[in-house]
């Protein structure tokens, strides 16, 4: 007898994963271009001590940076509790509640998928715990 998969948790899943994690490449992508080291160096060559207080603002860009590769790690989180939850479906609680709270910590580092990421991961996770196998 075939084993029933939870098709639509999964689906809203790995959809979440996909727009959390594109949201934090970009988010990485972005401020390592708008900061970082050289932009520092030229803010300050150009204005002297005035531009070494403008330079002190590429190390938040920085930080903003490590915040978006938390967003990455948040998408491929999702996807591969995703990917666990189509293929083991009798521990949906488990992987429900890894893809909720990944989803909630999203906002985070990936601006939660620009929300909707994060409010798509929250039902899909939400709808794994509580999905239930057809007798």
């Amino acid at each position: 007898m075939a084993q029933v998969k939870p098709l639509i948790p999964v689906l809203l899943s790995v959809i979440s994963g996909l727009i959390i994690l594109s949201g934090g490449i970009l988010a990485t992508y972005m401020m390592s271009i708008w900061g970082g080291p050289l932009r520092h160096n030229t803010w300050a060559n150009m204005l002297g001590q005035f531009g070494y207080a403008i330079g002190a603002s590429t190390y938040l860009f920085g930080s903003f940076a490590t915040m978006g590769i938390f967003g990455i790690f948040s998408g491929i989180s999702i996807l591969l509790s995703s990917l666990a939850l189509w293929s083991k479906p009798y521990q949906h609680i488990f992987w429900g509640s890894i893809i909720t709270v990944f989803s909630i910590c999203s906002i985070c580092g990936a601006m939660g998928g620009w929300i909707v990421g994060m409010i798509l991961g929250i039902i899909g996770g939400l709808s794994a715990i509580f999905w239930k196998a057809p007798e």
